[in-house]
């Protein structure tokens, strides 16, 4: 008898994954390939249904598996007939995300969520919120979103909007969000967000990792005069970030009252510099601080929400572990965490 098997795809802002897992969790094949999202929704559909397909034959054929169900994870709210709020992915609105899968793939057991909400969910069955009755999914990428379970449940709201954060106003600036087209927090602090406030601040093309390497560098002066130049310019740019995404996280952790909060995504490349200022804030403003932790599949939570969807479509039982490459001990504390 063949064995089932399974895919997932997440589709993020610039790059996307995909895994093909087995029974037993066991990862068969991963392939990342990038989104070119400037090249309009069809491009990028056909792009990875396509890479997606070349996935299925391969390790059908290499592994003498039979894949039986495909998940897919996205930015934003994923609906029958399009994505909504997902503005790094332009033109999701009208792409019937479930049903082109299926078409493109000749399956019928094909499942679609939110990309945040499927990490949760991965973190909730294998990860660092397992067994947790109140936590928080952080994930700091190209754009800022999260998830949450409560009361052991998975957390989506009336829409399947919750927790959508990327479009919470800051307690200062201009008063403006989703009807003028915003979404303030990510604007603000994302890798897509730092990247263009950075580039527009020194009239060149930069990166985050700029904005963290220029922060690292004035914490490390501080007994120096105030900073000048362009590495004055972007630590005070990303300090100022660091700072309104510090204050929504602690929001999040007033009203929700997690247990434990775990972080995931790219920008944890510069974890050293992010996560004290987070468990300072954290510690100072929250009355009953979450545990702060990192995600098991730190980047590839995403990835692991989209193999447990495609579980779920395929009607195959979960397994006890998935083991995407790049995952790390369950809800390890951030204080000895190695830098990724």
């Amino acid at each position: 008898m063949t064995a089932p098997a399974v895919v997932g795809i997440d589709i993020g802002g610039t790059k996307i994954s995909l895994c093909a897992a087995g029974p037993s969790g066991e990862v068969l094949a991963v392939q990342k390939i990038a989104t070119g999202s400037e090249d309009g929704a069809a491009a990028v559909v056909d792009r990875f249904t396509t890479a997606a397909a070349a996935l299925v034959d391969e390790v059908e054929s290499r592994c003498g598996v039979r894949v039986r169900g495909v998940g897919v994870v996205s930015p934003g709210v994923v609906q029958p007939d399009g994505v909504q709020l997902a503005p790094n992915n332009l033109g999701w609105e009208d792409v019937p995300l479930v049903a082109t899968v299926r078409e493109r793939l000749a399956l019928d057991a094909v499942e679609a969520d939110n990309d945040a909400k499927g990490a949760t969910a991965a973190e909730a069955r294998w990860g660092a919120l397992a067994g947790v009755s109140d936590g928080i999914l952080l994930n700091l990428g190209t754009g800022f979103s999260a998830g949450a379970i409560c009361g052991g449940a998975l957390v989506r709201g009336a829409h399947g909007a919750a927790l959508e954060i990327a479009y919470q106003i800051p307690s200062d600036g201009p008063l403006r969000g989703f009807g003028d087209g915003r979404a303030p927090l990510e604007e603000i602090f994302s890798g897509a967000g730092l990247q263009a406030a950075a580039s527009d601040l020194l009239g060149r093309p930069t990166d985050t990792a700029e904005v963290f390497r220029a922060i690292a560098a004035i914490r490390g002066r501080k007994a120096e005069p105030g900073p000048t130049g362009d590495t004055g310019r972007l630590a005070a740019l990303g300090e100022r970030a660091l700072d309104v995404a510090a204050r929504a996280v602690a929001n999040l952790a007033v009203a929700l009252d997690p247990e434990v909060l775990a972080l995931s995504g790219g920008m944890l490349s510069s974890a050293d510099v992010i996560v004290p200022l987070f468990t300072a804030t954290l510690a100072r403003l929250v009355p009953f601080p979450p545990r702060l932790v990192m995600a098991r599949f730190a980047g590839h939570a995403p990835l692991a929400g989209a193999c447990l969807l495609a579980y779920r479509a395929a009607a195959i039982p979960p397994p006890d572990d998935l083991a995407i490459d790049g995952q790390r001990p369950p809800g390890k504390p951030v204080a000895t965490e190695e830098q990724p």
